[in-house]
């Protein structure tokens, strides 16, 4: 099962065991109380991250900011990337296998992190998947 959470200080370890931890930051980070690999292929981009600090600077950043701009910009990220690609396919087929892997980031609203669009990708049903597979439709046809 994938699970998300907020990246752990020292003496706030969650009170389950994970078989993986990763951490889907831009940067690895110190502090993390579990051990985790760092994946920063499934982090935002430099220029998507300035974007997001950008909104919240001038008091933009919401959930509406969150679905109108981050997740389709986020999404056309993932869908350009083989080695994203290549996350989600693992995080994908290891969903439902019994395997418990944990998805950390800093942000401390998951409502308005990319870590709820990880998630929302995994889900085939959801909203966020139909966003992927037709942007990396046209990735692949080059429009």
């Amino acid at each position: 099962m994938i699970y998300t959470g907020q990246t752990y200080k020292e003496g706030n370890k969650p009170s389950r065991q994970y078989d993986e931890v990763w951490n889907i930051m831009r940067y690895p980070t110190k502090g993390i109380a579990l051990p985790s690999v760092h994946h920063p292929e499934l982090a935002p981009s430099e220029l998507l991250y300035r974007r997001y600090l950008e909104l919240k600077e001038v008091g933009e950043w919401g959930p509406k900011a969150f679905k109108e701009i981050y997740v389709p910009e986020y999404i056309r990220q993932m869908a350009a990337s083989r080695e994203a690609g290549d996350s989600l396919n693992y995080l994908f087929k290891n969903r439902g296998s019994g395997k418990d892997i944990l998805l950390l980031c800093s942000c401390a609203d998951e409502s308005t992190c990319h870590r709820s669009i990880v998630s929302g990708l995994l889900d085939t049903k959801g909203e966020y998947y139909g966003m992927y597979k037709e942007a990396l439709a046209k990735y692949k046809s080059g429009k």
